[in-house]
């Protein structure tokens, strides 16, 4: 079992083998990041793959606020084609970038235990924490569309998570969520 990087732990990159110390170099963790306790998941193997998650690439630039209409075509036709059947299929009531960021998550809301938001001021992206159930399961933290309105891509997310009942998915369990900064 892989010892953690705890504050007084007496583990230094040194100590590390050089083979590990490349193998975490290749992935992009540098020695600093590996010290200040950087996640390593994609070094051990561990990366995240989902087969019907939008194309990562296309969500970062909507996450980003800058996909074009080109790429709005890709994550219509994705949601058409292969988007998880956990999401709303109708764009009417979640749109297609917003259901394009939460497929990165890649486990239907039925595995998850709860969620965490943490919101950014206008229009800047949110970042959302999901936990789940199987509590050794890594928790998967992915950044959505913001926006402080009703009706704003985070509020879309914030309503499928309150009122599972009134959207397309066959999901009727509630899950515990929680917005930060939130009373």
């Amino acid at each position: 079992m892989a010892r953690s990087r705890r504050p007084g732990s007496n583990k230094r990159w040194s100590d590390l083998s050089p083979s590990y110390r490349a193998r975490l170099k290749g992935a992009g963790v540098t020695r600093e990041g590996w010290l200040r306790g950087d996640d390593l998941r994609s070094s051990r193997g561990h990366a995240f793959r989902s087969s019907d998650a939008a194309p990562a690439k296309v969500v970062t630039r909507f996450v980003a606020g800058e996909g074009s209409p080109a790429d709005l075509d890709v994550l219509a036709r994705w949601r058409r084609t292969t988007a998880p059947s956990w999401l709303p299929s109708d764009p009417m009531f979640m749109d297609d970038d917003v259901a394009a960021a939460l497929s990165q998550i890649g486990r239907p809301p039925s595995r998850w235990r709860s969620v965490r938001f943490t919101p950014r001021d206008g229009t800047q992206p949110w970042t959302m924490t999901v936990s789940f159930k199987n509590r050794r399961a890594y928790d998967r933290t992915i950044e959505i569309p913001g926006g402080g309105a009703p009706s704003s891509p985070a509020w879309q997310v914030l309503d499928w998570l309150a009122n599972p009942g009134d959207y397309d998915t066959r999901r009727d369990e509630e899950i515990d969520y929680d917005v930060g900064g939130s009373e």
